[in-house]
């Protein structure tokens, strides 16, 4: 959603908050659409009569908040959106009225914005989407990080792609063969993903024949590590992935028997497991949900074990679950 606004910076003098505007978009008829960081920079998807909606760029000053480029010139939009850092670069979707709606990356300087690659040639584009950071993969010739993000294509519909913004942006699988689309989505990677010093990412994905189930991927090898659900055409719906240590990640799923509860990953096969049954007297599960990996070695999560209120718990990813609080809403 699109907010009317005024960017403000402040600073402390003689212990009271000062602060000015950075750029006044409302007096302009402009919107701010979202923003992110880049590290020494942020970048802003905002509005102005003159460039539409372009990307702008911002050090924290007045003087260093500026048009970075605009990429659909003129008074037309490019609607940068998406945006996901990676390292000291910030990946984006935009459309520069040429290419349609492609992949660009910028790392905070008008000449380093630029389109990362033409994936479908022509004005149509292949809506990126869920973008999202990814570390070090396992490719020939080399991936020290990037993202990893949906794109649609006619040949293969939407499935996710990989790019580190050089060299290489490639689908990574045809998980959905042929035209149909695997839907992707809930990108998490870790640099201990399935093994100590095995980096990859697990996101939830449906291959046209067991529905949405957890998938995996360290950019050479991607696979289905179980069907939850094996009930035919049903979805275990598995998301909230949140990395924990030594290596894996924690989920919620739905196996078709003791509900939406919470589960376990660090690979394939007998490595994919039901981590807890918290509630064990209704067939929806506990609902575990808002997965917050706070250190490396617990993850907070709210569950209810009573099938009615939420409760705030932890995990170490083992048997060591400890429960806090109960909420003041139900489910």
């Amino acid at each position: 959603m699109c907010v009317c606004a005024v960017r403000w910076n402040g600073k402390l003098v003689d212990g009271n908050l000062v602060s000015f505007p950075l750029f006044n978009t409302h007096s302009a008829g402009g919107q701010i659409d979202s923003m992110v960081s880049g590290g020494s920079y942020a970048v802003i998807s905002m509005f102005d009569p003159a460039t539409g909606f372009e990307l702008y760029s911002t050090d924290g000053t007045t003087a260093g908040t500026v048009l970075l480029r605009d990429i659909n010139p003129g008074t037309a939009s490019s609607f940068p959106n998406g945006f996901a850092r990676s390292g000291n670069r910030v990946f984006f979707a935009a459309d520069n009225g040429v290419n349609g709606n492609e992949l660009w990356v910028t790392d905070g300087t008008s000449a380093n914005t630029k389109l990362v690659r033409d994936i479908v040639p022509g004005v149509q584009g292949s809506d990126p989407s869920s973008i999202t950071e990814v570390g070090t993969l396992l490719l020939v010739g080399g991936f020290s990080g990037g993202v990893v993000f949906n794109a649609n294509t006619a040949a293969a519909g939407t499935e996710p792609w990989i790019s580190d913004g050089n060299a290489v942006t490639q689908i990574l699988n045809d998980i959905n063969p042929g035209t149909n689309s695997s839907g992707a989505y809930d990108f998490k990677y870790s640099a201990n993903a399935f093994n100590v010093g095995f980096r990859g990412f697990v996101f939830t994905a449906d291959n046209g024949i067991n529905a949405n189930e957890p998938w995996g991927s360290n950019g050479i090898t991607t696979l289905m590590l179980k069907d939850v659900n094996p009930s035919l055409d049903s979805s275990s719906n598995p998301r909230g992935f949140a990395p924990i240590s030594p290596f894996g990640f924690v989920f919620s799923a739905d196996d078709g028997t003791n509900g939406n509860e919470l589960w376990f990953t660090s690979n394939t096969g007998a490595s994919t497991f039901l981590l807890k049954n918290i509630n064990t007297s209704s067939g929806s599960g506990s609902l575990p949900a808002s997965f917050l990996a706070f250190s490396s070695t617990k993850v907070l999560f709210l569950a209810a074990d009573d099938g009615g209120a939420y409760r705030l718990w932890s995990t170490d990813g083992t048997g060591d679950f400890k429960t806090y609080r109960e909420y003041f809403w139900r489910v």
